[in-house]
């Protein structure tokens, strides 16, 4: 992995920040998304020289062409895309509005599709990969977070 890089969403707390660093581990150089700049500010201290971040809320029209734009700018490719950024429902399904339903749709299955899309000319060029990173719910479901569960269904 010495000099690809790689885009981790979701990558300034946990998961993300585990596999932003797993990479790092084996000499890539990864950029972090995400919503909040103080958690991938922090995080990015912490992961090192070989990491950068870019702040933005994949579930934004139009942050997911941004967040690849900007990382193929700064560092003049893209190996590697993770896309890792998700946010849950913890309401059983009669007690969740359609805006939570519409929120939980467009981070966890819109927004990857953009990344994905916006990331392909690129990961051609580079044979590149995509990592779609899921929930341990695909072995089973729960009902009070339903909305959440209906991505993991094997």
């Amino acid at each position: 992995m010495k000099d690809e890089v790689v885009l981790v969403t979701g990558g300034g707390t946990g998961i993300g920040k585990a596999i932003a660093q797993g990479f790092i581990d084996l000499g890539a150089f990864v950029v972090i998304s995400g919503r909040r700049e103080s958690k991938l500010s922090e995080a990015t201290e912490g992961l090192g020289v070989n990491a950068s971040y870019i702040v933005g809320d994949v579930s934004e029209p139009g942050i997911p062409k941004r967040m690849i734009r900007e990382t193929v700018e700064k560092q003049g490719r893209l190996d590697v895309l993770v896309n890792n950024a998700g946010i849950g429902s913890g309401d059983l399904l009669i007690d969740v509005p359609d805006s939570e339903i519409e929120s939980v749709f467009i981070t966890n299955l819109f927004a990857p599709l953009a990344l994905i899309r916006e990331a392909l000319p690129e990961l051609i060029k580079t044979k590149g990969s995509v990592i779609n990173i899921s929930s341990t719910l695909s072995k089973g479901v729960m009902p009070e977070i339903s909305v959440y569960s209906a991505f993991s269904w094997p």
